[in-house]
């Protein structure tokens, strides 16, 4: 009997020892995790174990720096342009006529922006008469620049301590931890300024880009208004190309607002008929006359150019650029781009 309870008795130690051992373990498991949780929380952050937004610091403890971006600058408000299009209509020109409507179909579109004024016109018969005019004459309507933030101003860096010969060790020491205190505090300045910018920028952007967007929609919806008009009803037999160029002077030299001025010429350059009335003297001063010149004979054509180019320039015209190219879109484009 007494054997059985010493037994029992032993057997209760060791399995109160066993519990104790057991507990022991778990502590030590339990802290091992706590230091774990610990050192993850301090090095990465409470933000970053619940996935929000997070910024790692530099090793010295200071937030990542912004990058620095050049400033967006202030849009300048450019002149709109007055573009004025003759077509020749007449029989000597027929085979080319349609061509030149869809190069100017191509263009018109790609160039066009708000507050320009488009005009086009035939050259045929009596091409000083208002009836040859088919399109527009009026400007398109404008959008007015975004208001952009001022700039930041950019701050000064604060100079740093220069050392005095004669300065003692302790001296040295002090004035390199007031330079590097100086150095901390210009990085700052200069950071938040970083900032500063790209936060105007992004700003910024956002207004350009829905001004251009709108544009374009207005561009969109000018174009899809007058598209119709340019398409050919008639041909003449005669062509009187300085009529229609005196008609297209009155307007250009009127609209004093618009500039640059653009006279756009589709023809082969050659009088045809006897003209309607007498004493026409166009006046196109300082007016880019670009001439899309169509002729069959070379050597003819050379001709003509140095005669208009003569007339062009009494006229008070710019030096007129002559274009004879099957495709000639991409070259007008480039002429007509506003700078």
């Amino acid at each position: 009997m007494a054997n059985n309870q010493n037994s029992k008795k032993l057997n209760n130690k060791n399995r109160l020892a066993e519990a104790g051992r057991n507990s022991a373990l778990f502590g030590l498991i339990l802290v091992f995790f706590t230091v774990i949780s610990l050192t993850l929380l301090s090095k990465w952050g409470v933000e970053k174990l619940f996935d929000r937004e997070f910024q790692p610091d530099h090793e010295d403890g200071d937030t990542l720096s912004c990058a620095i971006e050049e400033p967006i600058l202030f849009l300048e408000q450019i002149s709109p342009r007055n573009i004025y299009i003759l077509i020749d209509r007449s029989s000597s020109y027929k085979s080319h006529s349609n061509w030149a409507l869809e190069v100017v179909k191509n263009v018109l579109p790609k160039v066009l922006l708000p507050g320009d004024r488009l005009t086009a016109a035939w050259i045929g018969k009596n091409s000083a008469s208002p009836d040859g005019t088919f399109c527009c004459g009026k400007p398109i309507s404008d959008i007015a620049l975004p208001y952009l933030l001022p700039l930041p101003e950019k701050p000064l860096p604060k100079d740093l301590v220069e050392v005095d010969e004669g300065s003692s060790s302790m001296e040295i020491m002090q004035i390199e931890e007031k330079n590097k205190k100086i150095v901390a505090e210009n990085e700052l300045l200069l950071n938040a300024y970083n900032c500063a910018v790209q936060e105007r920028n992004r700003e910024a952007k956002k207004l350009i880009e829905k001004w251009e967007i709108d544009s374009k929609v207005l561009i969109n919806e000018f174009w899809l208004e007058i598209e119709p008009s340019f398409a050919i009803g008639k041909y003449d037999n005669s062509t009187h190309i300085k009529e229609a160029l005196y008609k297209a002077s009155l307007l250009l030299q009127q609209d004093i607002e618009r500039n640059p001025r653009f006279l756009i010429i589709f023809t082969d350059l050659i009088e045809a008929g006897p003209p309607s009335f007498k004493g026409v003297y166009p006046k196109l001063d300082e007016v880019q006359v670009i001439v899309v010149l169509h002729c069959d004979n070379a050597e003819k054509c050379e001709q003509l150019k140095i005669e208009w180019q003569s007339t062009f320039a009494n006229m008070g015209a710019k030096s007129p650029i002559f274009i004879q190219d099957s495709y000639p879109e991409e070259l007008l484009i480039s002429l007509l781009q506003r700078r």
